[in-house]
C-alpha cells in the first residue's frame, strides 16, 4: 500500500478492478482504533478535573466521545464516498458506488499517519499543561494551548493528502478524467475543509487571538 502515497495514479490504477474491501476497511479501522485511544485519553485527563458528584454523567459523556471517536471514520468513509459517487455521476461515471468506496478507503492512508501524531501531541499537551483544579479553567487552557492549535493545522494537512491521493481513487473507480475526480473530490471535502477552518478562528477570535 506504500505505493499509494508515491505513486497513486499506478495504484488505483491496478485495483479499479473489482477492488477489495478487505484492506481498504483495514485502514479505516486503523485510523478509528487510534483516534479512539487519543479520544479516550483526553476525556479521561478532562474527567479528572471535575468533582466527584459531576463524574458519573461525564463518564457516560465519555462513552458516547469514544463511540464517536471508533464509527467517525467509518461513517465518513461511508458518506464522503456517497458524495463522490454521486457527483461524479455528472461527469458520466460509470463505476459502482462498491467500487468508490473501496478505492475511497485507501485514500484514509495519510489519516494513519495524522492519527498517530495526534495521538502523540495529546499526550504531549496533557503533560506540558498542568492541573488547575477546575474544568472550565483547565478546558480553556487545553484549547488555546499552542500543541492544540499545531494538531488542527495537521489535521488539515493530512486532509488534504488525502483529497490528492482520494482524487486518482474516483477517477479510476469511476472512469473519470482527474479534472473530473477533482473536482468530485474537493466540492464535499473543500467545505468540510472551510468549515474546520471557520470553526478554529471563531475559536481563535474567542480567546483572544492567543497565539
Amino acid at each position: 500500500m506504500f505505493r499509494a502515497l508515491v505513486d497513486p495514479n499506478a495504484f488505483f490504477g491496478e485495483r479499479a478492478g473489482d477492488p477489495s474491501l478487505r484492506r481498504p476497511a483495514l485502514v479505516v479501522a486503523t485510523v478509528a482504533v487510534i483516534g479512539t485511544i487519543s479520544a479516550a485519553y483526553s476525556l479521561s485527563v478532562m474527567r479528572a478535573q471535575l468533582p466527584a458528584e459531576a463524574q458519573g454523567l461525564v463518564t457516560i459523556i465519555l462513552g458516547v466521545g469514544v463511540a464517536g471517536s471508533l464509527l467517525g471514520p467509518f461513517i465518513g468513509w461511508l458518506v464522503f464516498s456517497l458524495f463522490y459517487y454521486l457527483i461524479s455521476g455528472f461527469f458520466g461515471g460509470e463505476g459502482s458506488y462498491r467500487d468508490t468506496l473501496a478505492l475511497a478507503g485507501y485514500g484514509y492512508l495519510p489519516r494513519v499517519f495524522g492519527a498517530v501524531v495526534a495521538l502523540a501531541l495529546t499526550v504531549v499537551l496533557y503533560q506540558t499543561v498542568p492541573p488547575t483544579g477546575n474544568y472550565q479553567t483547565y478546558a480553556a487552557a487545553i484549547a488555546a494551548s499552542p500543541y492544540t492549535k499545531l494538531s488542527t493545522v495537521l489535521g488539515w494537512v493530512f486532509l488534504v493528502w488525502q483529497g490528492f491521493l482520494t482524487t486518482y481513487a474516483v477517477k479510476h473507480a469511476r472512469s473519470v478524467s482527474f479534472r473530473d475526480a477533482a473536482i468530485s473530490v474537493w466540492v464535499p471535502v473543500g467545505l468540510y475543509l472551510l468549515v474546520s477552518v471557520a470553526g478554529f478562528a471563531l475559536q481563535f477570535i474567542g480567546f483572544g487571538g492567543t497565539p
